[in-house]
């Protein structure tokens, strides 16, 4: 993990994402209320992200870049 900028770019973590929640179970997810908890450990602080906001590939890269 040391030198990376999110918890998401660790490689484990995004293969576990891609393997455990597909697509449609993201689709899914978008159609309701749901909101994401991301640690940004620059700020020390919480996020919260809509995941209808979010592509699943932003959502599996755990919000690497800021959502558009």
């Amino acid at each position: 993990m040391e030198g990376k900028k999110t918890f998401g770019e660790s490689e484990n973590l995004r293969g576990l994402i891609f393997e455990t929640i597909t697509e449609s179970d993201f689709d899914r997810i978008k159609k309701n209320d749901v909101s994401i908890t991301v640690s940004n450990l620059n700020t020390m602080g919480v996020e919260y992200k809509e995941a209808k906001d979010c592509t699943y590939v932003d959502f599996a890269n755990g919000y690497g870049h800021q959502l558009r």
